[in-house]
């Protein structure tokens, strides 16, 4: 294998078993191979643009016989030597081009390239980065500056320094609305509220979650202070922050009849590392007093992190039932089953949805909708069918890049879309089974919920 290197944005890559040597020239390149002796030089013009650079030594080439082009990948100009901010806005701009789950975009993200390349420097590469994933129109595919991707390895975890908050997965009108404050949390104490909206933090305004996330972690027992609005009202707040490990999983047993008659409630507010033993915990203390029927509530649950939800799905289906399939970015179709008979495969399983039921909480849904006849209950949700992979960079920022697509169990793309429930509800948390219009323990006495003979 040998490289042709060249005094422009060009390398070609090719294999022939004669190659002998490679000699560089300013602006050209020779090749010799070995018997016969045979030259072929590339005359490159250093103005000329991307595309007649490609046909001038491509000509050349493929003018030879003995040379085989095995690949053209771009690099950069022989002649330059790359700054440090060269060298991280390429490292940027790689992940997406190798794993961009569109690659239509080739063409423009090249050029791209090839444009801002020259105009980087210490002051404007993260802003330049953050130009160029604009323009794919993608809010998923993003920048994480240091502090946001420290941020979002910690809710991942599970391990936090917070509040006590959890939060829309989206920004409306320049404000953030509050979902859930977890009990006895600084912010419970604060008497903050969900449906509670964040309009600043430490007087930075609220431009998207994750930038209100980073703001609002920090040090233990440091001082953060939040502008809300509650009922169109303006409140501000001084909380101290305090470390706490976030709980996603909540259960409850309603009911003091007979096993028939008891109901299991099961809350997910968010998918994290933990997330699949702290529900396998609950369901199988479900499973030993015999409790017939659980409602699944993933109101208000943003998603997170994926291998946990096709784990959750996995709880109530039988073993070898397709709980998800990705497409990536090279167009493969990759299929994830139930990989063992799960806990709660013999009782009712009601859903709980509404319009903040995103990522992996969508997920879990469709799965024990389309394989288990799981009824949906609430608001249709809320749309997001694509699944991103976090990159790393050299300055301890990263990228988030959508590098697959996901297709439910009946290969329906939900992504923008959201998934239509059975039957529309509306209730509190507090009042949960009152999103269903008839009595769950008649419905579970009187139906087969769930039939695992095919």
């Amino acid at each position: 294998m040998r490289r042709l290197l060249c005094s422009s944005p060009l390398s070609f890559t090719f294999t022939y078993g004669y190659l002998k040597n490679i000699s560089l020239k300013p602006h050209s390149c020779t090749l010799w191979k070995r018997l016969p002796i045979h030259t072929i030089t590339c005359d490159i013009q250093r103005h000329s643009t991307l595309h007649q650079q490609i046909h001038q030594v491509a000509g050349k080439l493929l003018s030879s016989a003995s040379a085989i082009i095995v690949s053209l990948c771009v690099v950069i100009p022989y002649s330059w030597s790359l700054t440090e901010h060269q060298s991280w806005l390429l490292e940027a701009w790689k992940y997406v081009d190798q794993y961009y789950v569109d690659q239509s975009i080739h063409p423009t993200w090249l050029q791209l390239r090839q444009k801002v390349i020259r105009q980087v420097n210490s002051n404007n590469a993260h802003s330049l980065v953050k130009d160029m994933l604009s323009t794919l129109h993608d809010p998923y595919t993003r920048l994480l500056e240091p502090e946001e991707y420290q941020s979002l390895q910690a809710t991942a975890t599970g391990q936090l320094i917070g509040i006590g908050i959890q939060m829309a997965p989206q920004i409306e009108n320049g404000k953030v609305l509050i979902t859930h404050v977890y009990p006895q949390s600084p912010a419970a104490l604060a008497d903050i509220r969900a449906r509670d909206a964040i309009i600043c933090i430490d007087h930075f305004p609220a431009k998207n979650v994750e930038q209100i996330a980073m703001r609002i972690r920090g040090e233990k027992d440091s001082t953060v202070h939040i502008t809300l609005e509650r009922n169109g009202q303006t409140l501000s707040k001084a909380i101290r922050r305090q470390d706490y490990i976030l709980k996603t999983v909540e259960s409850n047993i309603f009911s003091n009849g007979p096993p028939s008659q008891q109901i299991g409630y099961l809350r997910i507010r968010s998918f994290d590392f933990h997330t699949v033993d702290q529900a396998t915990q609950v369901l199988m203390n479900w499973k030993r007093q015999h409790i017939k029927c659980v409602v699944l509530d993933l109101r208000d649950n943003a998603g997170g992190y994926f291998p946990a939800g096709i784990g959750v799905a996995s709880l109530f289906l039988p073993r070898d039932k397709v709980i998800v399939y990705t497409v990536d970015y090279h167009g493969i179709e990759e299929t994830f089953k139930s990989s063992q008979s799960g806990i709660y495969i013999d009782g009712c399983v009601f859903v709980l949805v509404n319009e903040a039921s995103d990522d992996a909480s969508e997920l879990v849904a469709a799965a024990l909708h389309e394989q288990r006849g799981s009824l949906l209950l609430g608001h249709r949700t809320f749309g997001k069918g694509v699944v991103q992979r976090v990159f790393p960079l050299s300055d301890k920022s990263a990228i988030a890049v959508t590098t697959m697509k996901y297709l439910t169990p009946h290969h329906m793309d939900i992504h923008r879309k959201g998934i239509d429930v059975d039957m529309e509800t509306s209730c509190e948390v507090k009042d949960s089974f009152q999103c269903t219009p008839f009595p769950i323990s008649h419905y579970c006495d009187s139906i087969e919920c769930l039939s695992n003979e095919e």
